[in-house]
């Protein structure tokens, strides 16, 4: 049977519903149905599970020069809602029987309000899996962080975080998985040791030495490039050359490099300098500050770019969290 994939061209509208409670000093965020139907889809059922740790905080409101915090909360979880969501939004007739199972890793929102001005943020991550029997094999990925500035930012902010989850399942619903890596449906309950398990990185006992452009390059300890000379200044090494790809030597910026590996021993590259890494109990950490353009987790954990913190690779990305010293 061909299947007919039709493209939906009605307006995306969402009812959205904020309301404020005072008593809890928090704002109950409700995840909307979109207005239009999902016509075709190869899938019929989705199961999400949810990586973080937050539960069903899911940000802060900072208002004022005090910055007064009050929360960003849902009264059901955030993966029921889009579990329900998606449920709503499926014409079961047109629909096949194919699963779901979306990974949630980051959920943030944040808003600033002062007498200057107001400002929201969305930080959203996830996998989106193809369910067969108790496997799991990859359809897409997202990582998206956005920032809005514009009247009515609450509703503004709201709005754009329901289109942007509504938006990332609808276009993956006419799409196969793609066959290769699939892991076990309970690697998700222990996602991060099973990745670390995968990744030389974590899994090897010496590291290459060289330089790596990326976390994708460093993870599984391909260098791209030749180390030529470090020299050691007070805590950071941050005169650091290489050869590039045209021969030339080359001093490491974090524009380009992402890590660095001499004598074994590996180096973070960041805007604020280069740091030693070193290994606990399987996860690599550095003490150093934290510059990052402002987003929705920086926000809720009121990163201080001028302190220096205990930060952590993430495994998923390689991005930096910041930990309680």
């Amino acid at each position: 049977m061909k299947l007919i994939y039709l493209k939906i061209i009605i307006p995306i509208v969402y009812f959205l519903s904020v309301s404020y409670t005072a008593e809890a000093n928090s704002i109950v965020y409700y995840l909307q149905v979109p207005k239009y139907k999902i016509a075709n889809s190869l899938y019929s059922e989705l199961s999400v599970y949810d990586g973080r740790e937050s539960g069903v905080n899911l940000g802060v409101v900072k208002k004022g020069i005090s910055k007064t915090k009050h929360i960003i909360a849902s009264k059901t979880p955030i993966s029921d809602q889009i579990e329900n969501m998606f449920d709503k939004s499926l014409e079961r007739e047109t629909a096949q029987a194919g699963k779901l199972v979306l990974h949630l890793l980051n959920f943030d929102l944040a808003l600033l309000s002062n007498a200057l001005y107001d400002r929201g943020y969305f930080d959203f991550k996830a996998i989106l899996y193809e369910k067969k029997g108790e496997n799991l094999s990859f359809i897409a990925a997202i990582d998206k962080k956005i920032s809005i500035n514009e009247s009515d930012v609450y509703t503004r902010l709201f709005y754009k975080s329901n289109e942007i989850v509504a938006d990332f399942i609808t276009a993956n619903v006419y799409k196969k998985s793609q066959g290769a890596g699939s892991i076990h449906l309970n690697d998700l309950i222990n996602h991060d040791d099973y990745l670390k398990s995968h990744l030389p990185l974590y899994r090897d006992q010496n590291l290459k030495d060289g330089v790596y452009e990326s976390w994708e390059s460093f993870k599984y300890q391909t260098p791209n490039y030749q180390l030529l000379h470090t020299r050691e200044e007070q805590r950071n090494f941050d005169k650091v050359y290489y050869l590039n790809a045209k021969g030339k030597k080359e001093k490491i910026k974090p524009k380009n490099v992402y890590a660095y590996v001499h004598n074994k021993k590996a180096y973070i590259v960041t805007k604020s300098g280069n740091y030693p890494l070193s290994k606990m109990n399987n996860d690599f950490y550095f003490e150093g500050k934290l510059f990052q353009y402002r987003n929705a987790g920086s926000v809720i954990k009121d990163v201080d770019h001028k302190k220096p913190y205990r930060l952590k690779l993430d495994t998923v990305d390689g991005s930096f969290i910041k930990i309680p010293i």
